[in-house]
C-alpha cells in the first residue's frame, strides 16, 4: 500500500539532474577519480561517514543503533518525500532495504552544502548509481533531521546519442521522436511534449495514461499539475506591477504588507530576495496543515511568519515556496484584485491560456508514483496514484508558489505571449532573466535561456525558452522526477540551433 509523506519541495535535486537549468552547488566539488573522494570532518560530513557505514556493514542491528543515535526524533512530523524520514522503525528499514538490495555503497561524489551534504554513490552488485542529501540539526549533538535517497535514472546517452551540431534538423526530430518512444516503451515517460520555433511546433508528442484504471491516454490538450513550473506566472505579475511603478524590487515588503506580523522580519526582506529564494524564510509545505480552513492568503501568516529565519536576508540561499507565497500577497495589495483573478486577468487571458488554472478540471492526468518509500532500490515498484498525498498538503486559496494545472499547446502561447511583448515589455522580461527572478535561467549573450521545473509525486514540468533562438520546449509528465525533466530539457538542447 501507498505511503505518503510531508512533501518538502526538492526543486534544486530535480534541477541538479536537469543538465544545465539547476540550482549550483555550494561548497567544493570532489574530484572524480577512481578513489573515494574526501568527506569533510564536519558534523554533517560525520554523519554521512555513519550512514555509509551502517549501510556497508549490511547488519540489522547495526543499523538500528546508528538510526537511533543519528536521526533526529523531533522532526517525525517533517517528513520528505520521496524518503520518509525520520521515524526509527521506517528509517531502519529503509536502509535495510538499501543494504541488500545494493551489497553495500561506493562513494563517488561529494558536496559540502551549509548544514547539509550531497553524495553520489554506486551499488556494488550493480553499480547503478543513487543520490543521498543528508541535512543536520543545529546544536550538539548533530543529528539527521530529513535525507533524500534517490536512485539516479538511466543515462540519457541510452536515448539520446551525441551528434554534431551540423545534424540536418530532420535527423535530430527522428533522433528525439525514438528517444521518446524509447523512454515511453519502458515506462519511463509517461506525458506530453511539445518543441516550437517562432510559435511553429516542429515536435509535439504525448504517451502514457491520464488515467491508469479508465486506460484514458493522454493527449496534447491533456491538463497535468504544474507544481513550481507556475512560479514563471508569479514572477511575471511582479514584473508587471514594477513596470507600472506599484511596487519595487528593493523596497522592504513591510511597505506593501503592512499586517505582516514579523514587523522587524518584514521590515529586512525584498521582493528581490523573495525571487530568487535568498530570503531566509523557511519552506511552508514543511509545516502541518493548520486545524482552521486556509480562506485568504492572509490566514497563512500564522504558518511561517513568526518562524526564524535560515539566515539573515541576503546571505545565503535556499528554495523556498514561502518565498514565493508572499509575493502572491504582495500582488494581491499592489494590484486590489485576488491573486488567481489577477492571473486570469493580465496573464491567461492575454495569452489566450484557456485551458489554465487551478483545481481538477475533467481530463486532468493524475499523478503516478513509484510505491517505493522505504525500498527505493526496489526495480519492480508499480506506479500507484498519487492523489493522495495532494489532498493532504497544505493547501488554501490559489497562491505565488504554483500549482496550477496548465497543457503544453496553452505553455507555448505562454512563452509566444512574452516573446511578443503582450505580457512585459522586453526590458522587463530581460531584468527578470539577467536577475533570475523566479526562473532558473541562463543570461549568456546571445544565448538567453528562461525557464524552471516543477516537481512532486507523480508531476514533472518544465517550460524552457531559449530566448534568442525564438524557440521552446515545454513538457508535461505524471510521472516522478527527475527523468522527464532530464529527457525534455535534452530534447530541447538537440533541437535548438547552435
Amino acid at each position: 500500500m501507498l505511503k505518503l509523506y510531508k512533501f518538502v519541495a526538492q526543486v534544486c535535486l530535480v534541477s541538479l539532474f536537469a543538465l544545465g537549468t539547476g540550482c549550483p552547488l555550494k561548497g567544493q566539488n570532489a574530484a572524480k577519480t577512481n578513489d573515494e573522494p574526501s568527506i569533510p570532518q564536519t558534523p554533517i560530513g560525520k554523519l554521512l561517514i555513519a550512514f555509509l557505514d551502517a549501510v556497508n556493514s549490511q547488519d540489522q542491528m547495526r543499523i538500528d543503533a546508528f538510526v537511533a543515535s543519528s536521526f533526529s526524533k523531533k522532526k517525525v512530523v517533517k517528513d520528505a518525500w520521496p524518503t520518509p524520514c525520520c521515524a526509527p522503525a521506517i528509517v531502519s528499514r529503509t536502509l535495510f532495504n538499501v543494504a541488500r538490495r545494493s551489497n553495500g555503497l561506493t562513494l563517488k561524489e561529494v558536496h559540502p552544502l551549509e548544514n547539509e551534504i550531497v553524495a553520489f554513490v554506486q551499488t556494488k552488485n550493480s553499480g547503478r548509481r543513487v543520490y543521498i542529501d543528508l541535512k543536520n540539526t543545529a546544536g550538539s549533538p548533530s543529528q539527521i533531521e530529513s535525507y533524500q535517497l534517490i536512485p539516479v535514472p538511466p543515462d540519457l546517452g541510452e536515448f539520446l546519442p551525441q551528434v554534431p551540431a551540423s545534424t540536418p534538423l530532420a535527423e535530430r526530430l527522428e533522433l528525439a521522436r525514438q528517444a521518446l518512444n524509447k523512454a515511453a516503451s519502458r515506462d519511463l515517460f509517461s506525458g506530453t511534449l511539445l518543441v516550437a520555433r517562432k510559435s511553429k511546433v516542429l515536435l509535439s508528442a504525448s504517451f502514457g495514461d491520464a488515467d491508469k484504471d479508465l486506460h484514458l491516454v493522454n493527449s496534447l490538450n491533456t491538463p497535468f499539475g504544474l507544481a513550481s513550473t507556475g512560479k514563471l506566472f508569479t514572477s511575471v505579475a511582479v514584473a508587471q506591477l514594477v513596470s507600472q511603478g506599484k511596487l519595487s524590487y528593493d523596497e522592504p515588503i513591510i511597505r506593501y504588507l503592512p499586517d505582516y506580523p514579523n514587523k522587524a522580519v518584514a521590515s529586512k526582506i525584498t521582493l528581490r530576495q523573495l525571487l530568487t529564494h535568498t530570503s531566509g524564510l523557511a519552506d511552508i509545505f514543511s509545516e502541518e496543515n493548520p486545524k482552521f480552513p486556509l480562506r485568504r492568503l492572509s490566514d497563512y501568516y500564522p504558518q511561517f511568519a513568526n518562524n526564524p529565519l535560515l539566515f539573515e536576508p541576503g546571505k545565503g540561499q535556499s528554495y523556498s515556496n514561502t518565498g514565493f507565497l508572499v509575493p502572491s500577497m504582495i500582488v494581491e495589495q499592489a494590484s486590489g484584485q485576488e491573486f488567481k483573478h489577477y492571473l486570469r486577468e493580465h496573464i491567461f487571458k492575454p495569452a489566450g491560456m484557456n485551458n489554465t488554472g487551478w483545481g481538477h478540471p475533467k481530463r486532468m492526468a493524475h499523478p503516478y508514483t513509484k510505491d517505493n518509500t522505504d525500498d527505493p532500490l526496489n526495480p519492480d515498484s508499480p506506479w500507484v496514484n498519487a492523489d493522495p498525498f495532494y489532498k493532504d498538503l497544505l493547501a488554501g486559496p490559489a497562491a505565488g508558489p504554483g500549482g496550477e494545472y496548465s497543457t503544453v499547446e496553452d505553455l507555448l502561447k505562454f512563452s509566444t505571449a512574452l516573446q511578443d511583448g503582450q505580457l512585459l515589455d522586453s526590458k522587463e522580461f530581460n531584468r527578470l532573466i539577467q536577475e533570475g527572478y523566479g526562473c532558473q535561467c541562463s543570461a549568456t549573450p546571445g544565448h538567453r535561456i528562461y525557464a524552471h521545473p516543477g516537481g512532486g509525486p507523480g508531476v514533472n514540468s518544465g517550460l524552457k525558452l531559449y530566448v534568442d533562438q525564438n524557440f521552446v520546449a515545454i513538457f508535461l509528465s505524471n510521472y516522478d522526477p527527475p527523468f522527464p525533466q532530464m529527457l525534455a530539457s535534452s530534447i530541447g538542447d538537440l533541437l535548438v540551433e547552435p
